[in-house]
């Protein structure tokens, strides 16, 4: 199971993308722009891809 408190969301570098950027505390890397419409299923979904590729939030 992904440990999801090594995931946040953060206000995007870019100050004129009004999205939030997913970004993995680990290796801080961006691994999406959270966009409105998106569902906290894929959200998670992309948190739980990360992890097993990387390993982080395991």
């Amino acid at each position: 199971m992904t440990n999801l408190f090594n995931y946040e969301l953060r206000v995007a570098d870019d100050s004129a993308k009004p999205d939030l950027a997913l970004i993995c505390l680990e290796c801080g890397e961006h691994l999406c722009d959270a966009e409105h419409g998106d569902s906290l299923h894929s959200l998670v979904a992309t948190c739980e891809d990360h992890a097993e590729a990387s390993g982080h939030g395991r």
